[in-house]
Order: structure tokens, then C-alpha cells, then sequence
């Protein structure tokens, strides 16, 4: 016969075990628990992970921005450096001294050259480690996407077949975000297609465009007589205070006139009363060898059909306005053809 105690040990067959002992118990070993718990171990770890590489790339980010910064001072001092060489050879080649002679200025001014050439591309990769900054820390604006696709492309089509791009103004964004699609409307009457380019922008130009801009309208004064292109584009820059750039290579196998100077084009004429971007088309007409175009650092003097890729004409550049972009119909040209350019 059993004891009070032993009858109270034994549970009948319908009883289940209390509620907190069936969670203790699942809450133990229920393999969905242990999957789900090492999942979140597994998160935990790419969380880690992942921090450590994020603090990792802004580590680098900045270490690479303060290397390049210091890259782009040294470039400047270059660039200052090698311009007061150039001045220092000038005053003695200008003094006959023996050693000022045209090849010592040509070196000179083949060395600043390189030194602003230096100086931009350190630049650029600046803006372009500056640029990588809001990715890096998240906090970069969302891309909207506007527009749509043509299958009639970016250029008009005359009646004669002959296709014309579109130039690109420098400074600006390529797609600004508020730009009017052109309209191709066709003549019924000379069956041929007009385009009505209207590209406005927001976006404002760099400080070097707009002093170029405002310089090309001014009026100017030129004498010159049979003078290098070196001692005009100097006359340029000290006189309307703009970045000009002269392209020596572009002018090595260059004659102008029958007559050459260290293979430096002789520049002649005598304007007054023009504005910069008109004397300078009358130089380009007088000389159709010589070509002066807009490049993002300023004014490039070069040789016709040696104007870099995506070279704006003057007058390209003076009948885009910042925010409204080609006005009265405009159709932008590329540079060369005779005469000085396409103006």
C-alpha cells in the first residue's frame, strides 16, 4: 500500500507539465531557437566586420586627402616657381644678355607649362578624393533620374546628311537636372530639320570661366608686329589678369608668314576698340594657323587642328550663357576650317 507522499509524487496521465517549465524547456531546446541564435551570432560578426572596414576606408580617405592636399601646395609653389624663372630669362633675353637666349626662354616657358599642367591634375584628384567623402560616410545625396532616350541621338541632321554634335560648355554638368530637351520641328517647305537648343543649367561656372567671360568682353587694345605668340599670350594675361595657356608642342612644325622663331608662330596685327573675343578672331583670320580655345583652366593657345578633345571655340564660349545656355538658335561649331576658326 503507498504513502500519502508517494501518491502525491505520481501525476495522473492527463496532467502536462506547469507552464514555466514547458518555456524553460523549449526555450532551451528548440532547435528553431539555436538556429535563429546562431544567426544573430553570425550578424553580430558581419556587423564587426563591416565597421571595421568602413573605419578602415575613412582612416585611408583622410590620410589620402591630407597627402594630396600637400601634393597640390607643392604643385602651386612649382607653378610660382617656374613662372618667375620664365620672367627671370625674359628680362635677360630681352636684354641680349648671353645667357637669356630663345632656347633658355623656350625651356622656361616649357617648365611652367609642365608645372601647370602638374598642378591641375593634382587638383583634379583632389576633387576627386573630395568627392568620394559623402559615399563613404553615407551622406550622399540620391540620384534622380530624368529624361529619356531618343533614337535620334544628341545631333541635328541637315538635309544634306552631315551630322553636328552638340559641343558641351565647359564648367557645367554635362546632364543638368533642369534641362529642356530640344524639340526637332521639320520645315514642310525646304523638307529639312531645325533644332531649337534650349539647355538651360543651375549650375554656375568656375571662378576661372567667369573671369575668362567677363574678360573676353572687355574691349582691348593690340599692337603687335611680327612678335612671338609667347609675348602675346604674356600681354594677355597681365593685361586682362586671365589664365593663358600657350601649347609650344602644337607649334614646333608650325611657319606662319614664310618666317619662324624657334618654331613660335609671328603674330601681327593692330586692333583697338574690340572686345578681347572679337581681336581675337582677328588674329585667328590674319594667322589660320593659330587657334585660341577655352579649356577648364583658362584661355589654350594652340595650332589649328591640334585643339584638344572637347576644346570650345571663344565665341562658343561667349554666346553660352550660364543658366540659359546657346540663345537666338545658336548651333555651337568645333574648332578649326580656315579662317581662323569656326566663330
Amino acid at each position: 500500500m503507498l504513502s500519502t507522499g508517494e501518491e502525491a509524487k505520481e501525476k495522473p496521465e492527463n496532467e502536462i507539465p506547469p507552464l514555466a517549465e514547458m518555456l524553460a524547456t523549449a526555450l532551451e531546446n528548440n532547435p528553431d531557437i539555436g538556429v535563429a541564435a546562431s544567426q544573430v551570432t553570425a550578424a553580430e560578426a558581419q556587423l564587426k566586420r563591416a565597421q571595421l572596414s568602413v573605419v578602415q576606408q575613412v582612416m585611408d580617405l583622410q590620410e589620402t586627402w591630407h597627402t594630396q592636399k600637400q601634393l597640390v601646395e607643392h604643385a602651386t609653389a612649382s607653378v610660382a616657381a617656374a613662372e618667375k624663372q620664365r620672367k627671370y630669362v625674359k628680362r635677360k633675353y630681352d636684354l641680349g644678355q648671353p645667357s637669356g637666349t630663345a632656347v633658355d626662354l623656350g625651356a622656361a616657358e616649357e617648365q611652367k607649362i609642365k608645372a601647370e599642367v602638374a598642378l591641375i591634375l593634382a587638383q583634379a584628384k583632389l576633387a576627386e578624393i573630395k568627392a568620394k567623402i559623402p559615399y563613404v560616410l553615407g551622406t550622399q545625396k540620391p540620384v534622380v533620374r530624368t529624361g529619356s532616350m531618343s533614337g535620334r541621338g544628341t545631333g541635328t541632321m541637315s538635309g544634306r546628311g552631315s551630322r553636328h554634335g552638340r559641343a558641351r560648355p565647359l564648367g557645367v554638368d554635362a546632364t543638368p537636372k533642369d534641362a529642356t530637351p530640344k524639340k526637332d520641328t521639320v520645315d514642310d517647305k525646304n523638307k529639312t530639320t531645325k533644332t531649337l537648343l534650349l539647355v538651360p543649367s543651375n549650375k554656375a561656372e568656375s571662378s576661372v570661366l567667369a573671369k575668362l567671360r567677363e574678360a573676353l568682353n572687355q574691349n582691348t587694345e593690340l599692337d603687335f608686329q611680327n612678335q612671338p605668340i609667347d609675348d602675346v599670350a604674356e600681354y594677355l594675361r597681365d593685361l586682362h589678369n586671365i589664365s593663358v595657356t600657350v601649347d609650344k608642342n602644337a607649334f614646333k612644325e608650325i611657319v606662319v608668314g614664310g618666317k619662324e622663331q624657334q618654331g613660335m608662330a609671328l603674330i601681327t596685327c593692330n586692333h583697338a576698340g574690340l572686345s578681347l573675343a572679337a581681336a581675337l578672331q582677328a588674329i585667328m583670320d590674319l594667322h589660320p594657323r593659330v587657334s585660341f580655345v577655352v579649356r577648364d583652366y583658362g584661355l589654350l593657345v594652340t595650332a589649328k587642328g591640334k585643339e584638344p578633345l572637347g576644346a570650345m571655340t571663344v565665341s562658343d564660349f561667349v554666346k553660352w550663357q550660364p543658366g540659359v545656355g546657346y540663345v537666338g538658335g545658336y548651333v555651337p561649331q568645333a574648332p578649326g576650317g580656315a579662317g581662323g576658326g569656326l566663330f
